[in-house]
This record gives structure tokens, C-alpha cells and sequence, in this order.
């Protein structure tokens, strides 16, 4: 069976990949992320890369290490530049322009990356996928929308639907300037009789140790996706997600396809949608640096 995980850099103990180890010694004293560290320790054994991109030049634009990659939208918002504090790539990072102006319910930019190929899905999903990925909320405020923004998304079980599952920065009422932000995962399952519900998103919060993402700082994320069981279809999948080596999220219990929906995960996307339709306008600039994509699968 084939599997999906996607990581973001992390810096401390925690069970290992698929094994809800003893989380009795992970505490939640501090709420701020420790330090991003290079390695990706929660990537399980045996997956193999299936794309890589190191921002040396644009998404798409031939350099990527692994797999096929593109711009998929307004690439005006997305640049390359150096930062000497990034973890993985100080020499070349992406940075993702949010202008003011922006209306809420859309992403400023959106690229895109997945192995050997993106086309067609039937031939290029996994069962288990691990991504990592190290990004930043630049400066020392960001203008978040009402809901939160989203960071990147996993697609999977259909093709016919306008979201799928995606990790968030968790807003905290009408649009404001915030310095912290909770991580959050927003997961569209199956419905009972195996349709695929398209919409009607469930907001899963922390459930291991609750982390904020402070502004400013590089932060590696690292998640795992791992599809359940179909025939008959069972509520047994997995996501894990760490951010700087702290496990935020521990979910066994996800419905992410169906006997009539059976894709597995096929694509991946970072596109930093400004949460949803609220009405809501941009009224300042800001920014976020990604440094290093990495995706592995088995």
C-alpha cells in the first residue's frame, strides 16, 4: 500500500511516525515553537523523494531537484531572494508577497509540486506521503484574515471538488494584526455513503500539544498522510504533523477516500489562500519566505 507524508522542519522529542508513542513527556509549558532544525527526523523509513525544490530559481523554471514543479497563479506576488537566517537554503528562498488591496476567499500566489509527473492522478497517487517544508511569516505582525490563512494542501480520493484537506494559520476574529497564530489542519472526509462531500470542512486543532507560529521566525513543518482502508471503506487514516520537532497533531481517524472515491494522495500544492469569504480587504502588506520543499512517498 502506498502512503503520503509531508514534513516541516521540528526541534524535539516525539513518537515516532504512526506510533502514538508516550506523549506524557511532551508538555505544553511553552506555547512558542522551539528552533527549526535542518534535519527531517519524523520522515518514516523506506520513502523514497518524489519532488524537491530548493528555490535556486522560479517553480517550474528547471532547476528543481526532484519532480515537476510550476507557478500556477499571479507569479507578480512571488519572487526569489537570499536570507542568510534560512535554515536550508540562505542563497535562495521564495518570498510570497500578501498586497494591500487583496480581497479575502483567494491566494496572492500558488505553486505547485508532486513526482514523477502531476498527470493523471489514478497514476501518480501514494498511500503514505511525507512533506517538510520551512517558511516564514516575515516581519513582526501579520494582517490575518478572520478565519486564518491557509499555508499548503494535500489533495486526494477525488478530482472533482475545489478543496481538499490544508494546513492553516488559525485567524482570531474580524481581520487583525496578530504576532502569533495557532497551526491548525482543515480535513474534507468522505461522507457516510462514500460521496464525496466537496465542502464542509472539519477544523481539527491541536490535539497533542498546542504550538503558536510566532512572526518572524522559521518554522519547519513537517506532516504525514497516511489513506485508509477501502472495501469496505473504514475511518482509518492518518495525519501527524510536527512543527519545529513538536507534535501538534495525532489524527487516526480520517475518511480521506472511499470505495467510490479511491484515489489515494496525488498532489500538493503551497497556496497561501487569505482565508475564506468574509468580505474582508487587505489594508497593508506583508509577506512570508519559503526556503526548502522536500516530499517522499512509499
Amino acid at each position: 500500500m502506498l502512503s503520503v507524508f509531508v514534513a516541516f522542519a521540528v526541534a524535539t522529542c516525539s513518537p515516532s511516525p504512526l506510533d502514538s508513542g508516550d506523549l506524557r513527556s511532551q508538555t505544553a509549558t511553552d506555547t512558542i515553537l522551539s528552533i527549526a532544525t535542518p534535519d527531517r527526523r519524523n520522515e518514516p523509513p523506506g520513502f523514497e523523494p518524489i519532488a524537491e525544490h530548493d528555490f535556486s530559481c522560479t517553480p517550474g523554471a528547471g532547476c528543481a531537484e526532484v519532480g515537476v514543479w510550476r507557478v500556477f497563479r499571479n507569479p507578480e506576488n512571488l519572487s526569489l531572494d537570499e536570507d542568510r537566517t534560512a535554515v536550508m537554503s540562505p542563497n535562495g528562498i521564495a518570498r510570497i508577497k500578501f498586497p494591500a488591496g487583496f480581497e479575502d476567499g483567494g491566494a496572492p500566489t500558488r505553486f505547485d509540486g508532486w513526482g514523477p509527473s502531476m498527470l493523471p492522478p489514478e497514476e501518480v497517487a501514494h498511500d503514505q506521503v511525507y512533506v517538510s517544508v520551512f517558511f516564514k511569516v516575515d516581519g513582526s505582525g501579520f494582517q490575518n484574515q478572520s478565519v486564518g490563512t491557509k499555508v499548503f494542501y494535500m489533495a486526494y480520493g477525488s478530482t472533482i471538488r475545489s478543496n481538499h484537506s490544508a494546513m492553516f494559520l488559525d485567524g482570531s476574529g474580524p481581520a487583525k494584526i496578530m504576532e502569533e497564530m495557532t497551526p491548525s489542519y482543515y480535513i474534507y472526509e468522505m461522507r457516510d455513503d462514500g460521496s464525496d462531500a466537496g465542502g464542509g470542512a472539519i477544523h481539527r486543532a491541536p490535539n497533542v500539544i498546542p504550538r503558536r507560529v510566532r512572526v518572524g521566525e522559521w518554522i519547519h513543518v513537517e506532516a504525514l498522510f497516511k489513506i485508509n482502508d477501502i472495501g469496505p471503506t473504514r475511518d482509518n487514516g492518518v495525519f501527524q504533523m510536527w512543527i519545529n520537532g513538536i507534535q501538534t497533531h495525532d489524527l487516526r481517524d480520517i475518511r480521506w477516500r472511499s470505495d467510490v472515491n479511491p484515489l489515494g494522495f496525488y498532489h500538493f500544492q503551497f497556496t497561501p489562500v487569505w482565508g475564506g469569504n468574509a468580505g474582508e480587504i487587505r489594508t497593508r502588506n506583508d509577506s512570508w519566505s519559503v526556503d526548502h520543499v522536500y516530499i517522499s512517498a512509499r
